[in-house]
């Protein structure tokens, strides 16, 4: 009987395997999700899996709770600035690498019967895929990763084969056992397969499997607001000040707040900031750490429409709703002084027929308070680390 292996380390990582089941799987029986994540937890994904996964598809769940890949960000901070911690840690990674092979070779060896494996990058993941030994294996990837294609022109990721190449990397390998599946007949199934130059074979990921969900839902009559918390990211921006352009943005599209569901970004945003924003405006909110697409597909009706003032999430959303409803991007007029957001209108322009419109709230508050008369002329902000920089002199 044929079987499918679907290895996946987080909620973002699973919508993947999704698309891949439904594209090259489509059955419950012999389809096996591993789910590979580091011991203590760090970023909930027990948690937040729990909320996403349809069980409905897997005939078997396997939880792997591996040793390594647990870095708390407080110690990532530690690390940079003692080149001793840095050291010492990275040897304890070694020994938990070799905990984790030794762990997973024994499932693997139960699961060993696998024609197809779809699996993440991380060196646990490409590990399992690895002793697996399927037939066929396609990494699942989101991201534009031209950048990670090595002079071989094969998919070259940091727990790859550069480590091999290093002082460092042989010493992982040599020390851990950890496996990679023969590059040369190693597949991708990104959403970028048309952008990528490599010597891998690549499937597009076309998002079918959430536009099939959403072909059969309704439009209801809310309306969502993804948050790009800039009162978060640049220094002098209040909140106060936030809250006024959205109601302001409110008016502009003539939309009800007591409609709106805020959905706050999962990183920046803590939700004593997000409360205050809803109790301002009326709003509701939905703070699951989850991808605000997958979060659409499990509505029960879709919203009739989707505002904010700049996300890549519009790009990966117009892709799954296609023209069902309308989006918005609320533009405020200072975001021009910012060549990261300039770059990201660009983008958006190019699909704003399809669906993508513009709005510039006029009557918005200042942000920055930057006079436009003494800036005129003057080079933009790459980002908000240099207005920050700039601010603070």
């Amino acid at each position: 009987m044929k079987k499918a292996a679907f290895i996946v380390k987080d909620h973002k990582t699973y919508p993947h395997a999704e698309e891949a089941w439904y594209k090259f799987y489509g059955k419950k029986v012999g389809a096996v999700l591993f789910i590979v994540y580091p011991k203590g937890d760090p970023n909930n994904v027990v948690e937040t899996l729990e909320e996403v996964v349809d069980h409905s598809k897997w005939e078997e769940i396997v939880w792997v709770k591996t040793w390594s890949n647990f870095r708390p960000r407080a110690l990532k901070v530690k690390r940079k600035k003692n080149i001793f911690l840095d050291y010492y840690l990275r040897y304890v990674e070694y020994f938990y690498n070799r905990l984790d092979t030794l762990m997973i070779n024994k499932i693997a060896k139960k699961y060993k019967d696998i024609d197809l494996v779809f699996s993440g990058h991380k060196n646990t993941q490409e590990h399992l895929a690895a002793k697996l030994e399927p037939k066929e294996l396609f990494l699942l990837d989101s991201g534009n990763f031209n950048n990670k294609i090595g002079r071989s022109g094969y998919i070259d990721y940091s727990n790859g084969r550069k480590y091999k190449r290093s002082r460092k990397g042989k010493l992982l390998f040599y020390l851990t056992g950890l496996k990679i599946y023969d590059r040369k007949k190693t597949k991708i199934f990104t959403i970028y397969a048309d952008a990528i130059k490599t010597k891998h074979d690549t499937v597009k990921n076309n998002q079918e499997y959430k536009k099939l969900l959403l072909s059969k839902k309704k439009v209801g009559d809310e309306v969502l607001f993804i948050s790009s918390p800039v009162y978060k990211l640049a220094k002098g921006v209040q909140l106060t000040r936030f809250i006024e352009y959205l109601r302001k943005t409110f008016e502009a599209l003539d939309v009800d707040p007591l409609k709106v569901i805020y959905i706050p970004n999962p990183i920046r945003e803590n939700k004593s900031d997000v409360i205050k924003i809803t109790e301002a405006l009326g709003c509701s909110y939905d703070d699951r750490s989850i991808p605000v697409e997958i979060k659409i597909t499990k509505y029960k009706k879709l919203p009739r429409l989707i505002i904010s003032p700049y996300s890549t999430a519009l790009l990966n959303i117009k892709v799954i709703l296609l023209d069902k409803i309308p989006i918005c991007c609320a533009w405020h007029p200072e975001f021009k002084y910012f060549k990261h957001i300039a770059k990201l209108r660009n983008t958006l322009l190019d699909v704003e027929e399809n669906g993508i419109k513009f709005l510039v709230v006029k009557d918005a508050p200042k942000f920055f308070d930057v006079n436009a008369n003494q800036y005129k002329g003057s080079p933009l902000f790459s980002n908000f680390t240099d207005w920050n920089q700039q601010y603070t002199k």
